[in-house]
């Protein structure tokens, strides 16, 4: 979502499309070790971009 904010004209509209596996779903993800590393790992990229202003800082509701 970042990237398109920070990069994308805003005419251009597009649709999210999770992506449906067991064990990278909201409610278990932090089960999983591999599935809890990528989300750490996001984060982290995250937060990272946008200090380093490579992202857009926007609020999000959690």
């Amino acid at each position: 979502m970042l990237t398109f904010k920070t990069y994308y004209p805003q005419w251009i509209n597009y649709t999210w499309c999770p992506a449906d596996y067991k064990q990278h779903q909201p409610d278990n993800c932090w089960q999983n070790p591999e599935a809890h590393g990528y989300v750490m790992k996001e984060i982290t990229n995250l937060v990272k971009f946008v200090r380093e202003g490579q992202l857009i800082d926007v609020e999000v509701e959690v």
